[in-house]
This record gives structure tokens, C-alpha cells and sequence, in this order.
């Protein structure tokens, strides 16, 4: 198991990551971990996440839906986490649902981490936009309270600034938390966002985590040297937080004790893509046994015996690249003589109490008048996102509940 000191995390806004490609590279010898967030990829486009660098990898979620409409003029938004190849073996994806949230659970040697990509809205003025903030600010803390991490991370363009009407918003969110925004806290009069012609300017982009982890920060800057995008990049260095790689074969990582059922009729181009990526990365780790080559293996003083037990190690190694690869990217399902597949698994232990709650909020808020604002619209809001959140849970781990 491999130990690093100090972890650095880091959020850039890149306004397109083709165009960003080059401060990305020089980005990712900075830090560890990347939230980057408005790509402008498209569903198919998102293996370019994984060519950024050749000793990082990246997941993320595509904010263009190109099943139910045309596409016209350029893709928008998308948020991605990227971070190094040797930390693969450490890293669980979430499913957020949302392609303005990107988030992943880290191992480390304080406990799992969970890292959370957020792009919000921009404050339009009208009420939709501020639907979708307070929303997405209730996924956040939804997750927070339903994913087995013990510390979180969360970083990324929040467009908004101090002295906004947003920004209360976000302070609420971190409140309710128990979180601090860590950049507020160690800044003043700084800058993430430069338009082009250099006449506007905010602070937009920050880094909320938990108190733990905020006593840990060792620095935070922002990074004027990149140009590429309006934004400029902000990074954090955790100090004595070391991430857990594990050196080995593939099969010293597999620690399933069982083997659900593989359904690729569920798997999306996007779980295919980590599954090749993955794939091809545990197979390079493999080592061929060249000295069976040849077509007279006794020409090189190996016996039968041991020609046999070659060929039965690297089919071994081989077959179980594949089956972690599955199991790692790959939905999987269960059904048995009695299966309903109407019948959500966990439903009593998960999510009933926060269906009640939602229930409860929601029947409140309609008897209010169904206000826009106020404490009845934001807990209806918080509940509701906990409770999908919730059934989603279920739904993409009936196998393992």
C-alpha cells in the first residue's frame, strides 16, 4: 500500500475542454484530483475524459440529452471528476443523477471521502433558477447524509459570490451541514472569473468541506497563470491525509464475497467506457508468460508441469481483470423465482422514513398554498431530493441489499 502525504484537489471551469486541454495537462501536475465542470461534451464524447493525460483517468455526466432532442449549436455544461491512474483502485463512483453534480467516494487513511463536483445555475433573477439552485443544494446534503463517507469534499463553480442573493443560499447548504467554505474563509478580494474583455469580475468558484478537513488545509490559491478559460482554477492541499493505494494483482483487489449477475442490457455507453478503460488498464498490469512462446518448452528448462501451471496463472489473472472490471462498471441484477421487479429491495431500512417525510413536507407545503420560498418550500425540496436519492440507492444496489 503506497501513502501520499498531502492530498491536492483542485476545480476548474475550462468553458470547453478542448480548447483547455494544454492548462488541464499542466493542471494535473499540480494536483491529484480535478473537478472540472462546463466541458461541452456530448454522451458519446465523454472517453476524451480518460486521453486528457496519460497517467489520469476521468468520470462524469454529459448535461446534453441528445435522446429527446436536436442538438443546435454547441454542448453546454457537464461536470467530471479527473485524477491519477494509481488511484483507481481507491475510488467508488456515485451515481448523482444529475449532471450538474459529479461525485466519487475516496479510501483514505482518515476514513472514505466523498468528492463532490457541483456546477449551479446562474442567478437569472427568475423563479426557475432558483428552484434549481435550492435543488441542487438539497442533492448535495442528501448525499452527504446518505453516502457511508465520513469527510466531504466539495468544490466547483457555485456562481455566486459574497454579498449575492445565492450566496445565502450556499451558506444555508454548508449550515445545514456543519461545513465551512474554505476559501471565504482564507481569501479576500480575489477573482475566479475574468470576462474577456477584462471589465467583470467575480469570486464564483469555491471549496466547501467539513470542519476536520478544513483544519487540515495546508494552502489555497487561486491560479491566474491559466488563460485558457474565464475561469481561473482554485486549488486546496490537504496536509498528513494520505490516500490508501493498493500495489498487487488484480485478484488482491477483489474482495467481493459473492457474484451478482452482470446485466448489460442496463449498461449505457458510459458504463461501457469505464469497463473498456478499466479493462484495458488491469490487463496491461498482467504479466504474459513469453517463455511459453515458443514451441518447445523444454528448448527453455520447463517441464510440463510447470508449462501447465503458467498457462493456469495467466488464465486466472486474465478472468478476474474481467470479472472486477464487471463488477466495478457493469449494473447487475438479481432475480429469482419470486423477483418483482416492481418491489424496490431496502425499501423498509432506506427509504420509508424519508418517503414519509417527504410525504409529510410536501402535504404541508400544499396546504401553505405551495409558497415559492420560505421554510416549507425548502423543506419540501430537501426531503423530496433525499428521498430520490434514496430509491435511486436502492434501485442501482438492489443486489447487494
Amino acid at each position: 500500500m503506497v501513502s501520499h502525504n498531502h492530498l491536492r484537489v483542485g476545480t476548474f471551469n475550462c468553458r470547453g475542454i478542448r480548447s483547455s486541454v494544454s492548462d488541464i495537462q499542466e493542471l494535473c501536475e499540480l494536483c491529484d484530483f480535478i473537478f472540472i465542470h462546463e466541458y461541452w461534451l456530448l454522451p458519446f464524447e465523454l472517453y476524451f475524459l480518460n486521453h486528457v493525460h496519460d497517467s489520469w483517468l476521468g468520470f462524469g455526466k454529459s448535461a446534453v440529452d441528445i435522446s429527446t432532442q436536436v442538438l443546435i449549436g454547441r454542448p453546454y455544461g457537464g461536470t467530471a471528476i479527473l485524477f491519477k491512474k494509481q488511484f483507481s483502485g481507491c475510488i467508488v463512483v456515485v451515481d448523482t443523477f444529475d449532471p450538474r453534480l459529479t461525485a466519487a467516494k475516496l479510501d483514505s487513511s482518515i476514513g472514505p471521502i466523498l468528492l463532490v463536483c457541483v456546477y449551479m445555475p446562474c442567478d437569472t433573477g427568475d423563479t426557475e433558477c432558483y428552484q434549481t439552485f435550492t435543488d441542487i443544494c438539497c442533492k448535495i446534503n442528501a448525499l452527504h447524509s446518505d453516502v457511508d463517507a465520513v469527510h466531504t469534499v466539495r468544490g466547483g463553480d457555485f456562481n455566486c459570490q459574497p454579498g449575492s442573493h445565492f450566496f445565502n443560499l450556499l451558506e444555508d447548504c454548508a449550515d445545514d451541514s456543519n461545513f465551512v467554505i474554505a476559501d471565504i474563509k482564507r481569501f479576500c478580494n480575489v477573482f475566479t472569473f475574468c470576462s474577456d474583455d477584462g471589465l467583470r469580475q467575480s469570486w464564483t468558484d469555491h471549496f466547501m468541506c467539513s470542519s476536520v478537513l478544513d483544519k487540515r488545509i495546508l494552502t489555497a490559491c487561486t491560479l491566474p497563470q491559466f488563460v485558457s478559460s474565464d475561469h481561473k482554477p482554485l486549488m486546496v492541499t490537504f496536509k498528513d491525509l494520505s490516500v490508501n493505494v493498493f500495489n498487487g494483482s488484480p485478484a488482491a483487489q477483489t474482495t467481493c464475497s459473492h457474484t451478482p449477475t452482470p446485466d448489460w442490457s442496463k449498461a449505457d455507453d458510459y458504463p461501457l467506457l469505464r469497463y473498456e478503460t478499466m479493462l484495458n488498464d488491469l490487463l496491461n498490469e498482467v504479466d504474459i508468460p513469453v517463455s511459453l512462446l515458443g514451441s518447445d518448452c523444454a528448448k527453455v528448462g520447463l517441464s510440463e508441469t510447470q508449462a501447465r501451471l503458467m498457462i493456469d496463472n495467466y488464465y486466472q489473472a486474465v478472468t478476474t481483470c474481467i470479472k472486477h472490471a464487471v463488477q466495478m462498471n457493469i449494473p447487475h441484477s438479481v432475480k429469482g423465482g419470486h423477483y418483482n421487479e416492481h418491489a424496490v429491495a431496502g425499501w423498509n431500512d432506506v427509504v420509508k422514513d424519508k418517503h414519509d417525510a417527504a410525504r409529510a413536507a410536501f402535504l404541508d407545503w400544499v396546504e401553505d398554498g405551495k409558497p415559492r420560498q420560505g421554510p416549507l418550500f425548502i423543506l419540501m425540496n430537501r426531503t423530496r431530493a433525499a428521498f430520490k436519492l434514496a430509491m435511486r440507492y436502492c434501485k442501482q444496489h438492489q443486489n447487494m441489499i
